[in-house]
């Protein structure tokens, strides 16, 4: 009788350690998941943060009359046609050219002609 108290007290033993070890696993994976779930809230308030600073650079950018009609034009015509006027028309608008007057164009080769007689 006293083998069949020893055993079953060993056993209790042996459940009581693997209950106490699946406790501590709970535990553990319990404090992971809240740790995992504090670094996401982070991520998601710094993503709001730069979805908010793009949408404001965005808004900036006004599409005046002629680029507002090559963006209605894109579903009718081929895309490659589209962006090649939408290029040129940004590069004309972006950056103007002075085209120099026929005297400013005098003047250059006469300074030109004396550089090359002096």
């Amino acid at each position: 009788m006293s083998q069949s108290i020893s055993a079953a007290t060993e056993e209790q033993t042996t459940n009581a350690k693997q209950v106490s070890k699946a406790i501590e696993n709970v535990n553990e994976l319990t404090q992971q998941a809240a740790s995992a779930a504090e670094e996401m809230g982070a991520a998601t308030e710094e993503l709001s943060t730069l979805a908010q600073q793009l949408l404001r650079q965005v808004e900036q950018f006004k599409l005046s009359e002629a680029h507002q009609r090559v963006v209605k034009e894109l579903p009718q015509a081929g895309v490659k046609t589209i962006a090649v006027k939408h290029t040129v028309a940004a590069k004309a608008q972006a950056a103007p050219r002075s085209v120099p007057s026929s005297a400013e164009v005098t003047a250059i080769r006469l300074k030109a002609r004396n550089g090359d007689a002096a």
